[in-house]
């Protein structure tokens, strides 16, 4: 089978993550505080803006030779982590910056890999 357009299922992806994290922010200020409401947010960007990234790098990269686009898969993971690093790092530098909330969202949005896996088929 032939995807129309590949980047469709990566798209539904990225906006559940988004959602996930207006989700879970919204329920931390609802249920927490604003200090559990902000490291939510925080959390879900370190998640979020790694993974927008590398659908950036891929999207530019696409319909180029397959070594090609290897190269920028393999270039891209190595950012990928490493901006995930740099963020984790700065936000532990912030005051009142909780954990939970924080690891709680980053872990919910990277779920959402999972949770594709069995809804797209």
């Amino acid at each position: 089978m032939v995807l129309r357009d590949p980047f469709r299922a990566v798209d539904r992806i990225l906006a559940t993550q988004l959602t996930v994290i207006v989700v879970l922010v919204i329920g931390f200020y609802l249920l927490g505080s604003n200090g559990q409401m902000i490291s939510a947010f925080y959390g879900g960007m370190i998640a979020f803006v790694p993974n927008l990234y590398m659908v950036l790098r891929l999207r530019k990269t696409s319909g180029k030779a397959p070594k090609e686009l290897l190269h920028s898969l393999y270039i891209g993971e190595a950012v990928k982590l490493i901006l995930t690093a740099t963020l984790f790092i700065l936000v532990f530098q912030l005051p009142d910056v909780e954990i939970l909330p924080l690891l709680l969202t980053f872990s919910a949005v990277l779920a959402v890999f999972w949770l594709a896996l069995f809804t797209t088929a």
